[in-house]
């Protein structure tokens, strides 16, 4: 789980920016999507998770592209492809959407997920899957006609972690919950508390129409997410200090597949820092990511099929910064950018050998 945890830093790290625009701007790009934002999604997602990826599955992979990604995205892609819907105890076409959350852990952080099938499944099956026998009674809430309810729900603990079906969902929606986390989230109790304020307003702005969307807090990588880095990742977390500077708050990805590449980055700082001298050191950053990750590479160990493809990356970011649009979304910053389809994978896969850890120096034990 780790080095997919880098995959997906990789791609945030490189994703970059028709409403009034700052002064010496172009206007933002308008979005290809406009969609509702994500909320039922997340109903059963711990409200403490400081990490969430949702993912329209059936509809990403229906894209002629979506293969060519999730082969560049290396683990990480066969993780989503493989490992997460076997958590499930599903198959990945089963699937109509993912999310998945992660919280701050006492060693390491916890994985909670949670999958829309397009068909209910017999329970027994899905016991089977799980490699669970047992089954306990919970009570959570239901609504119905406006009308909430106490309804009895089941929980199924397997190991570490608990399964439940949300009654609500008639069967189609399966969660896996650390066991400590289960019980709030099976009691519905999860949907009643507020997350942190920054990811309320950042998912104001969401659109739930979009393959991707991920939300998190750059300050998770350095503190609770540091076990998913370890030591050998150090420029990893180089690359997120330098982006997201501390006075970030939260920041919200999401990424669309058409005929074209659409990629979003809304932003939320600390309420010290003015919206337009965050919008300025944003700006900066896109334009001087591709002249830093030159200056990188010089001495990078690589092999040889990893030179060339790395060594196309700093153009590759370039062409982003030129295609990328930024201002002002009250106090957001709002970077949106549009490219060829094609420039999907080349991303990933750049941004994933980028990520890697780096070789062992000669001699070393």
């Amino acid at each position: 789980m780790r080095t997919c945890c880098l995959s997906l830093l990789a791609l945030l790290g490189v994703s970059a920016a028709q409403a009034q625009p700052a002064s010496g701007s172009l206007p933002l790009w308008s979005p290809p999507t406009q969609g509702e934002a994500l909320s039922s999604p997340l109903d059963y997602v711990p409200t403490a998770a400081q990490v969430v990826l949702y993912w329209r599955v059936d509809d990403f992979l229906k894209h002629p592209e979506a293969a060519h990604v999730l082969a560049a995205a290396g683990e990480l892609g066969e993780w989503l492809q493989v490992e997460a819907p076997r958590q499930l105890g599903v198959a990945l076409d089963d699937l109509q959407w993912l999310t998945i959350g992660l919280t701050p852990g006492d060693e390491a952080p916890r994985i909670t997920l949670a999958g829309m099938t397009k068909t209910a499944k017999p329970v027994t099956e899905l016991q089977a899957a799980w490699g669970t026998t047992t089954a306990r009674p919970a009570a959570t809430d239901s609504q119905s006609n406006g009308k909430t309810s106490r309804v009895n729900a089941t929980t199924f603990p397997q190991g570490d972690n608990t399964y439940f079906l949300p009654p609500e969902q008639d069967g189609r929606l399966i969660v896996r919950a650390p066991t400590a986390l289960a019980r709030e989230l099976s009691a519905g109790a999860s949907k009643d508390r507020p997350r942190r304020r920054e990811f309320d307003e950042l998912l104001a702005h969401s659109d739930a129409s979009r393959h991707f969307t991920v939300l998190f807090a750059p300050s998770f990588w350095l503190n609770s997410g540091k076990p998913l880095l370890r030591d050998q990742y150090q420029h990893v977390r180089d690359w997120l200090t330098w982006f997201f500077p501390r006075t970030t708050e939260g920041a919200l990805v999401s990424l669309n597949l058409d005929e074209r590449l659409f990629l979003e980055l809304r932003i939320a700082s600390s309420a010290d820092r003015k919206p337009a001298v965050l919008l300025r050191d944003f700006r900066d950053r896109v334009g001087e990511a591709a002249a830093r990750l030159e200056s990188e590479l010089k001495d990078r160990a690589a092999t040889d099929y990893d030179r060339k493809v790395l060594a196309r990356l700093p153009k590759m970011l370039a062409t982003l910064a030129e295609f990328t649009r930024a201002d002002l979304d009250g106090r957001q910053v709002v970077l949106r950018a549009y490219l060829p389809t094609v420039a999907a994978h080349n991303l990933a896969l750049g941004a994933r050998l980028l990520f890697e850890p780096l070789p062992a120096a000669p001699g070393s034990p």
